[in-house]
């Protein structure tokens, strides 16, 4: 094992958003507009640097199709982060982030500590989605919104590097140890000779 901690996200969304492009982008450093849809599940892995620690990123791929979604659904349990992705230039991609976040929801139940954040993709076509209807939506549902294009190479890294320090923080940036005090309370009647008898 040659690092420090690992961290596996799962990234969903409706097809054609954008996800596959944007994990080539983020993980390779290229580009294909000519990508095909992922059938059934994919994964992409990345070493990142935090605090001078080796953390890999594991990002499961899936498919938005329809078809697929009942195997998407067994990944979400192993999942630490997941990333919902919409077409800014889409607004149904958008409208069903409410399904998606549904999916998470049913999935993972009482496993409310799986971060989530949400990227508008596609940032340099022409918007049917605005910056402030998707900031809206993601505040009301406690989750950070970016925005990316894989295209131009804008917000990929920054989010997904944002999700995983906030997954690992605590591992990453474990707390500085501090002198503590102990404090024995003394009840009446108690005879200890360090106490207070009165």
């Amino acid at each position: 094992m040659n690092y420090d901690e690992k961290c596996q996200l799962l990234i969903i969304g409706d097809s054609t958003v954008g996800k596959t492009s944007m994990l080539a982008r983020y993980v390779e450093n290229k580009f294909n507009s000519q990508f095909l849809a992922t059938a059934g599940i994919d994964f992409f892995t990345k070493d990142e640097i935090f605090n001078n620690k080796k953390v890999r990123i594991k990002v499961w791929d899936t498919a938005g199709q329809e078809r697929y979604r009942s195997l998407t659904n067994a990944f979400f349990r192993n999942a630490q982060g997941v990333i919902l992705v919409f077409d800014v230039n889409k607004a149904e991609t958008f409208e069903n982030l409410k399904y998606w976040l549904q999916s998470i929801n049913l999935n993972l139940g009482e496993k409310i500590e799986t971060k989530k954040i949400v990227i508008g993709n596609k940032i340099d076509l022409p918007r049917e989605v605005s910056k402030e209807e998707a900031e809206s939506f993601s505040r009301e549902n406690g989750v950070t919104y970016f925005e990316a294009s894989a295209k131009l190479n804008q917000g990929i890294s920054e989010s997904i590097r944002y999700l995983a320090e906030d997954i690992l923080k605590d591992k990453i940036y474990p707390p500085k140890n501090k002198d503590s005090i102990r404090l024995t309370t003394i009840r009446p009647g108690d005879n200890n000779s360090n106490g207070c008898k009165c």
